[in-house]
């Protein structure tokens, strides 16, 4: 029996120990009760908004004063205040987690004392210590138990209440959205009624004025009747005389219908005409794609120009390059030309000289010089020639210089032109390139927001998978741990049943009256001799009541035990 007891707090003393790991696990998921909660809380700021959406409804229908949009800017400012106390709210349960993850350190801890101290007693104290353990661990066991199945409902209220609150809260954010769209418009509309009311007040009097009117118009009428009257009998006679006009109106309908004819065919006309203009817009509208193509094409020569202007500037300064070699060239050429006159010069002086000198050269040395003479005169002749034709080319290249001159400024102006024209082409580009860049960052802001709440929802179904295996490792546990329960029942009432027979046996014994049958059946059983004290700290902690023994006989003489009741839902 002391060996079952010790396997029960052993057992229980495990059980309890997962429950508390349980309960440690379960107490992990209080962090997830603060947005919880928070949102639970914003159940009364949902309903007063919806009130105040149906309010704004109602004085939408019917046009309301400016006082009453008072009172909405003043319920919308209450509304803030209550959603800057639900944040407050939401810190406080922070704070609160905090304490209670604390609170949890410390429970670890004294269940770890526990245990340590339920070795010690088992070690030290033997059956009897054992069994008040056992008792302590059966209270806590229990007590454990209902505050884990009072946090598990709390946990299936709070994550209902939480994915139902979350749907209210964007539902909440866009019906806020068109809240303040639906402020504006009434505020839009209270102007426009104001200004109607004006215009009300002015039909209002200018009404007035003329049922003023009507009344002395009635006065008029009446005096007017007796002269219709009267004039009735002279209409009498009209009649007649409009039966007259109506043959004539007859005739004048024929008129008119052949009046109306001719209408139509000018309306066919007109149509066949209106053909002929949508066939003229048809033209034009050819016309106008024509003359797109022509300015295309307009600005291909002018991009060939353009190609055409650069080769005549490289052309114009390779020009100039020319012009300045020539300039060159001629002032070498007018250095050389006046070395030659003087040249000539000195040689007409020598020929005088000669001419006066005796002569005692010899005929060959004047023949030699009369030859070298006349081949320097036609080198000279040729330098003149070709010096004329350099200048003659230098005036026919300073005309072409000037002409494209002026063509370089003309293209130096279309140039301007282009460059400004690329300039606001550029700008309208960078202003591109931001709005794309801006266009992109909102694309990767609302990726990120999408990707945080992607994550958030996975967290939630990762979380809510969690608690569900918890959930069902604790069915599980609970399930073993009424397995055992019932298992060490069944073996207590077996046990007690074997121990009554043997106290009835030992009475029996006493009284010296065995039967060998008796005996014979004795040799047959296991007999075992067990000493149990069914004084417990309270009669529901094994799920019955026992009587007999020792303690419940007055002569104080041994009494067989046995089970008196057995406790509801034991």
């Amino acid at each position: 029996m002391i060996s079952s007891l010790s396997t029960l707090s052993k057992n229980h003393g495990v059980s309890t120990s997962d429950h508390s790991l349980n309960s440690n696990r379960d107490y992990d998921t209080v962090h997830q009760m603060n947005d919880s909660h928070h949102r639970y809380t914003t159940n009364d700021f949902l309903h007063k908004q919806e009130s105040s959406l149906r309010d704004s409804d109602f004085y939408h229908a019917k046009k309301g004063t400016p006082s009453k949009m008072e009172d909405q800017r003043h319920e919308t400012i209450i509304l803030k205040k209550q959603y800057n106390e639900l944040l407050a709210d939401k810190h406080r349960l922070e704070q609160e987690i905090e304490r209670l993850k604390r609170f949890r350190e410390e429970d670890r801890k004294e269940i770890n004392d526990l245990q340590r101290q339920q070795q010690e007693m088992l070690t030290e104290n033997g059956g009897e210590a054992a069994h008040q353990l056992y008792l302590n661990v059966v209270r806590k066991c229990e007590a454990m138990k209902e505050e884990y199945d009072n946090l598990h409902k709390r946990y299936a209220d709070i994550v209902a209440s939480y994915s139902a609150t979350v749907s209210k809260l964007e539902v909440t954010q866009e019906e806020l959205s068109c809240w303040r769209k639906r402020y504006e418009d009434l505020a839009n509309e209270r102007n426009a009624a104001l200004h109607e009311r004006n215009g009300l007040q002015q039909q209002c009097t200018a009404a007035i004025r003329q049922w003023d009117n009507a009344l002395r118009e009635r006065n008029e009428a009446r005096e007017q009747l007796a002269k219709v009257q009267q004039q009735r009998d002279e209409a009498m006679k009209e009649i007649n005389q409009a039966m007259a006009v109506r043959i004539k109106a007859t005739k004048d309908l024929a008129r008119l219908t052949e009046e109306r004819n001719a209408a139509v065919q000018e309306y066919s006309l007109i149509m066949s005409e209106r053909d002929t203009v949508h066939k003229e817009m048809e033209r034009l509208q050819e016309e106008l794609t024509e003359a797109q193509k022509i300015i295309k094409n307009s600005e291909g020569t002018k991009k060939a120009t353009a190609e055409e202007v650069e080769t005549l500037r490289r052309e114009i300064s390779s020009a100039l390059q020319d012009r300045d070699r020539a300039l060159k060239e001629c002032n070498d050429l007018r250095e050389k030309y006046g070395d030659y006159v003087t040249g000539r010069e000195e040689g007409q002086r020598d020929k005088d000289w000669r001419k006066c000198e005796p002569h005692w050269d010899s005929v060959g040395r004047d023949n030699s010089r009369k030859e070298r003479d006349g081949q320097w005169e036609s080198s000279c002749d040729g330098i003149i020639k070709t010096h004329g034709q350099w200048l003659d080319d230098l005036d026919q290249a300073n005309r072409e210089i000037e002409s494209l001159r002026r063509q370089v400024e003309r293209l130096q102006a279309e140039l301007l032109e282009a460059q400004q024209e690329a300039e606001v082409c550029k700008r309208r580009r960078d202003w591109a390139f931001s709005e794309r860049d801006k266009i992109v960052l909102e694309r990767e802001s609302i990726r990120s927001l999408c990707d945080k709440l992607r994550k958030e929802r996975d967290r939630a179904v990762s979380d809510l998978a969690e608690a569900l295996r918890d959930s069902d490792d604790v069915k599980r546990q609970k399930n073993e741990a009424s397995k055992e329960l019932k298992e060490l029942r069944e073996k207590i009432e077996a046990q007690l049943e074997k121990e009554s027979r043997m106290k009835q046996l030992n009475s029996v014994g006493n009284t010296h009256s065995r039967d060998s049958a008796i005996d014979a059946d004795m040799q047959e059983w296991d007999t075992e001799n067990v000493e149990v004290s069914v004084k417990f700290s309270s009669e529901d902690d094994l799920g019955l009541e026992l009587g007999g023994g020792k303690g419940d006989s007055p002569n104080n003489c041994e009494n067989p035990v046995f089970i008196r009741s057995i406790a509801k839902g034991s």
